[in-house]
């Protein structure tokens, strides 16, 4: 089981969302807990300068960047569209 932290920039996206935003983060964020490469994640390793990043579906358009830290520890970095966060 990981322990998940929000970075300050993810936390502030996250403090706008609506109900039905923060409903379907939270079900993201438990499957992300148990295993961060569920198929129902589509989670994929990032390349380039953001190399040492996954990346994983929120929904259909917004996608939740996060690093797997020491300690069984996930850090969710951004949180946005595809434009924003890539």
């Amino acid at each position: 089981m990981y322990k998940i932290q929000l970075s300050t920039s993810a936390h502030k996206v996250f403090k706008k969302f609506q109900r039905e935003e923060r409903r379907k983060f939270d079900q993201v964020i438990n499957i992300l807990e148990i295993d961060p490469f569920n198929p129902k994640l589509k989670t994929h390793k990032l390349k380039g300068n953001k190399g040492e990043r996954y990346s994983c579906s929120l929904n259909y358009k917004e996608r939740i960047l996060f690093m797997i830290l020491l300690k069984n520890e996930i850090l969710i970095t951004d949180i946005g569209n595809n434009d924003d966060v890539y």
